[in-house]
């Protein structure tokens, strides 16, 4: 009676072991496969939410069945700065947002003035191996988050309902009251251009426009003003003074944790879109502009020259209010870049 039992248990572990042999890869594979879950601020259609998209089917084909993507756009898995804590701690795996910097000031570096002046500059100085997303990867692994890359919005400006003063001369007061964002580095480098500045929400600009409580408002991309304020502004001027960016991040330990060649996939995709963005982000403000000036209102653009004359003042009268924020070693790094 043993021997038949331990021939028939012996039999039996030889058969599971055959099965086991035999499952297909798929099978395989869909055992390892890690469902990876990542987070957008914009609607579905939004080109930015696009590129998530065109992500997941990179990361579910190009893996080998080791990880499947699965996008949550229009802050399905809440606003940007509950989901940077998420992928801080893990619950979210990756995300592509506007980075909080309630974690750690310095990661406003992105909106210092004048990092970039033209949209060819921009693709350099936010390149994968340039000055800004190396310190910026930094800051963000003493998190425990990793940066992939940028994705870029487009170029600031300033809107007003009057025109101003000498607008390519940084030295000379522009002649009116200009509502800001409340970030140090815009707010300083609005004022060393030539304008004075005011504090108020974002919603109460166009009434306060309208009513004359600020004459202007600086804004990020051009699209902004023909979305928003294109009936109560009569100028736009297109200063690139700073860079509105999301930026695409992963938990550190996750993707530290996967395959070199899954790295170097996402690393790769991540980079063609980044430049994809930049390139879209040059041709909307070309076409937002001629729909304001077809709307009636005066779009004043610079040439490189005097963008390069604004944005070296700038830098010169800003950037070492910023040493203190920053830190030695970024002013130090900042200084050395754009020497």
């Amino acid at each position: 009676m043993r021997t038949c039992q331990f021939f028939f248990l012996t039999t039996l572990a030889l058969a599971l072991t055959l099965a086991l042999s035999l499952a297909s890869p798929i099978d395989v594979m869909a055992q390892k496969k890690k469902v990876l879950r990542i987070a957008g601020m914009n609607p579905p259609d939004y080109p930015a939410t696009k590129q998530m998209y065109d992500l997941k089917k990179i990361i579910d084909e190009g893996t080998g069945g080791r990880y499947e993507l699965k996008v949550f756009p229009a802050n399905q898995l809440g606003d940007y700065t509950q989901v940077y804590e998420e992928i801080m701690r893990g619950s979210i795996d990756m995300a592509q947002i506007t980075i909080p910097s309630q974690f750690d000031k310095r990661l406003e570096l992105t909106f210092m003035p004048y990092l970039a002046e033209t949209f060819a500059d921009l693709g350099k100085r936010f390149s994968q191996d340039g000055f800004i997303y190396r310190t910026m990867d930094q800051l963000h692994a003493k998190l425990g988050v990793k940066l992939l890359g940028f994705s870029v919005e487009g170029m600031a400006g300033v809107g007003s309902t009057k025109e101003a003063k000498s607008p390519a001369d940084p030295t000379v007061p522009k002649g009116f009251l200009l509502r800001c964002a409340p970030i140090d580095a815009i707010k300083d480098g609005v004022m060393a251009m030539g304008f004075q500045t005011m504090s108020l929400p974002y919603a109460e600009v166009y009434t306060a426009l309208q009513t004359g409580i600020v004459d202007a408002y600086e804004v990020g991309p051009i699209a902004l003003t023909y979305l928003t304020f294109r009936d109560v502004a009569k100028y736009y001027y297109q200063y690139n003074n700073y860079v509105e960016c999301n930026q695409w991040v992963v938990n550190k330990k996750l993707f530290d944790g996967m395959p070199p060649e899954d790295q170097k996939l996402i690393l790769e995709s991540i980079a063609k879109f980044q430049q994809q963005s930049i390139d879209e982000a040059e041709q909307s403000e070309k076409d937002y502009a001629q729909k304001l000036k077809d709307g009636g209102l005066t779009v004043v653009s610079f040439t490189d020259e005097e963008l390069a004359k604004i944005g070296a003042h700038v830098r010169a009268t800003v950037w070492p209010k910023m040493k203190a924020q920053f830190g030695d070693e970024i002013y130090g790094g900042l200084m050395a870049e754009y020497k």
